[in-house]
This record gives structure tokens, sequence and C-alpha cells, in this order.
């Protein structure tokens, strides 16, 4: 038995009197991966006060690998942070499961320096008995994993990740009504029985002051809650919770600059204020010009006679035949989908392979942060197949992705795509074009304006704003094709009334 795994303090009874008197910590992995490292995850830590149902601890962590988890020092620092933040002094247990990070040395000797907090630990092979931190951690991650459009998500940094709890956990403890709280917030549950003069059951007034252990009579405890919630001598304003709340959540705060001002009653009242001020403020606001690079030509379309001409080409003495097989392939998936060049850089043999089954490929597009879906004609399929057939084995081999790897396992993107440029300009400049790897992107897109409406080219190829789409058109409308428009339109008034 392990020496370190200290007494169940809770025995599955969640019913307290007195905020602050337990904490219910648990931890979980997060399906969200860092840009470039799909091998990577995110650990979560949460702690529950049971009392209220207020989240109290809310971090999240780097894993490089799926089975990696933090340290019990970097646990035991969120910990005493949460223990500060909340103030917490005296006479609270801290109850978790059986856990590596919370079983270690370290907290034990914390816990026997401040002999005033207490550890509790779930019976061996009864992790239900966590339940409290168990269900909470579940809504956390719905909540998260609602705002991403796949699972798993990627992030660009953890503290990305942070802040995006950090939201959820305020509106969770301002905003959320559970209903053992009578629908009051967490947050000013806590408020409420911290200032209530209701006279508690006597058993737990019995240890008022003391760590709270459960009280045996649920239902006294209950009808407790009830009569100190509805305590009429207690008032407390929306103002009041929103400002205590703010010194909580600024320390808690991730970047430490946020603060919570209004509540949502007050931003509605002051809806129509804001509108009108910033209306006001708009006529006097000139808009940033974007720079222009003076003297930088304009990247070409490569024409469908170059692509040809490079698949049909010999390896070149300066190319290795790996980079050769990579080069081939990136361009012919280039060519027929309109990528960018970086929204490869991620992309596997089987994430290839899918668009043969399927004659579809889903991306991720760092530069909006969203998800689009690819659409592949049969003969794009063919030809895209006939290269990765060819090549597979050459890039392929040692690692299952299509850009060459960092020492740290992430895909070396910036190299490749220096490649690639490097050796368009060798075929651009024997037909006197600029191309570069955006040169596919902008003949996918002048390909199909003619054929399509703009908005549907914008959904087509990922763009946010439909200005972006507009700037790629460079169609221009030949003699015949004015004149058949006009003739439809205007044919229409031929026997129409003047």
């Amino acid at each position: 038995m392990n020496k370190n795994v200290p007494a169940n303090l809770v025995r599955n009874k969640y019913v307290t009197a007195i905020p602050k008197s337990e904490w219910h910590v648990d931890g979980s992995l997060l399906e969200v991966r860092h840009k470039g490292r799909p091998e990577s995850r995110h650990w979560m830590l949460l702690g529950v006060d049971p009392t209220t149902n207020m989240v109290v601890i809310c971090k999240c962590f780097y894993a490089k690998h799926s089975k990696d988890t933090p340290s019990a020092q970097q646990c035991l620092k969120v910990l005493k942070k949460a223990l500060t933040t909340h103030k917490i002094v005296d006479n609270l247990i801290v109850h978790t499961d059986r856990g590596g990070q919370f079983m270690a040395d370290v907290w034990k000797l914390f816990f026997e320096e401040f002999p005033h907090f207490e550890r509790s630990a779930t019976d061996g092979g009864a992790p239900t008995q966590n339940a409290v931190a168990e269900r909470m951690i579940e809504t956390i991650k719905y909540r998260l994993m609602s705002k991403f459009k796949t699972e798993p998500a990627y992030i660009r940094d953890t503290k990305q990740l942070n802040r995006a709890l950090f939201k959820i956990e305020t509106d969770h403890n301002l905003y959320s009504r559970p209903e053992r709280n009578l629908e009051l917030p967490p947050f000013e549950t806590q408020m409420i029985l911290q200032s209530s003069q209701v006279e508690m059951p006597e058993q737990t007034e019995a240890v008022r002051g003391a760590p709270i252990r459960e009280n045996p009579d649920a239902r006294a405890i209950d009808l407790y809650r009830e009569k100190a919630l509805q305590d009429p001598d207690v008032k407390i304003t929306d103002p009041e919770i929103v400002e205590a709340y703010s010194e909580t959540a600024l320390e808690s705060d991730p970047d430490n600059n946020q603060k919570v001002d209004y509540s949502p009653q007050e931003l509605k009242e002051n809806i129509h204020d804001i509108q009108g001020s910033v209306s006001r403020i708009e006529k006097y606001v000139t808009p940033k010009q974007k720079k222009k690079h003076k003297g930088v030509p304009k990247r070409d379309a490569i024409p469908r006679t170059i692509f040809n001409q490079i698949l049909a080409s010999e390896k070149p003495t300066n190319f290795n035949q790996r980079n050769w097989s990579r080069f081939l392939l990136a361009i012919s998936l280039l060519y027929f989908s309109g990528m960018r060049i970086n929204e490869t850089a991620l992309l596997t043999a089987s994430q290839i392979e899918e668009i043969f089954a399927t004659g579809k490929l889903r991306v991720y597009q760092s530069k909006v942060d969203e998800y689009r879906t690819i659409t592949f004609i049969d003969a794009a399929i063919r030809i895209i197949k006939k290269v990765y057939e060819e090549h597979k084995g050459f890039i392929f081999g040692s690692h299952e992705h299509l850009y060459p790897l960092r020492p740290d396992g992430s895909p070396n993107g910036e190299k490749f795509v220096n490649i690639i440029n490097k050796q368009l300009k060798i075929y651009g400049d024997e037909h006197g074009l600029n191309l570069k790897s955006h040169s596919f992107r902008i003949n996918y897109v002048t390909a199909i304006l003619p054929h399509a409406t703009v908005q549907d080219v914008q959904i087509m190829v990922g763009h946010k704003d439909i200005r972006s789409t507009i700037a790629y058109s460079r169609y221009q409308l030949k003699d015949k094709t004015r004149t058949n428009i006009l003739q439809k339109g205007f044919d229409e008034d031929e026997n129409s009334d003047i």
C-alpha cells in the first residue's frame, strides 16, 4: 500500500454547509493540440467547491505526447496559487483521486507543513468518490470543445487555451444557475452563505470554523441552505458581486489584465448608448492605411502547361530524391485544391489517401483559424494518385508527414517552402512569369471565378472576407460575352410598354 495515500474524509457524501471548506480536485486529458505538433495534447487540472458548485481551479498544461501528464510540483503550484487567490487560510479539505500527481511526496510534505489543510483521497478502485470534480470536468470540456470546429482541436499555444478556460470559468461562476443553489450563480451563492446569519443544523454548528465533514443528515443541510439563500437580511447587488469577483478574476486571469466590469443586465441597459458612442467615434477615426509594397511584382497564376511540364520533368541535380518526390506531390495538391502552402504542412499519408476514397479533404486554415472541406474532381484525383503511388515510398518511408520534420517532431514547413519557391522560380524565368507557391492558389481562384458567384468561390477557397476573393479576380470579359449578357438582359424588355 502506498504510504502517501491519505484517508477518505468525504466518503461519497457531497453535502456541505460552509463555502471554502472542501475542494474536490481532479485532472483530465484534452484533445487539444499544438499546430505543427499532432502528437501533442493538453492536460487540465480542475477544482470545485461542492458547497456552491464554484470552479476554484482551472488550469491547462502542455503535454508533448498523449501519455504525458504534469508533474506533482506543477499541480501543487497551481493549488497554492488558488489558495492565495481565494484567500483560504485554514480549515480546508482537498479531496482528490489516487492519481500520481496527488500521491507524490511533495503533496504529502505540503500538507504536513500546513496541518490546517487536510488531504483526502478516494478509496482504492472507487473513482466515483470524486464525482463532483469528474462531473464538472466533463461540463468544462464540453463547453471548451464546442468552441472548436472539430476534435481534436488545434491552437497556437497553451496561453490561448488557458484564456479560453478562464472565460468559461468566469461565465460559470457568475452566470450559471445550478438548481441546488436555488438557481443562483455559484459566486453569488458563496457570498450569501458567508453573510447569512441563519442558524446552522446542530451537527454542523458544532464544528463551525473547523474542517466541515458532511452532515449525515443531508436534508438538514439542504433546508439550511434554502433558508440562508433566501435570507431577507442579506442584500447583495449585482455591482457588488461583479466587483468582488473582479478581485478574484484579476488574480487568476492568465493575462492578469482582464476585469469583469459589467453584469449582463448592465450591458443590456447601456447597449444603445455604447452603439451611439461607437457611431460618433467612427466619424472621426481615420482607417489605418495598408502599406503598399513598392517595386514587388505581382505573383502570376501558374498555367496548366507549366504544371504539366513540371510533372514530366526529370529530377534536377540539385534535388535529392525525397525532396523531389515531396515537391511533385505538393504541387499536385496545391494545383487542384487551392490550398495555402502552410496548410499542407500537417498533411499525412492517411489524409492524402482519404482523397482517393472520398474525393474530399478537410484541412485546417491557420490564417483564419477555421477548417474547410476541399472537393476534388475525378481528373485531379487520377493525377494526384499517380504521383502519390510513384513517390510515396520516398516521402513516407520513416514518418507519415508530407513535409520534413524538425528534431522536436514538428513539420519544417519553412524549409520546404523555400525549396518549392526556388524551383518554381526556375520554371517561371523560362516563361517570363513570377511563380511562387501561392501561384497555385491564384490559378485555382481565377479558374473558377468565371463559372461561379464570388460568394461561392469565397466559401470554396476559405476566405474570411469576400474582398480577398475579389482581389484575385483577373478575369476579363470578352466582347462576345459582354454582348450576350446585354442581349439577355434587354431582350426581356422588347415587348414592354415604354
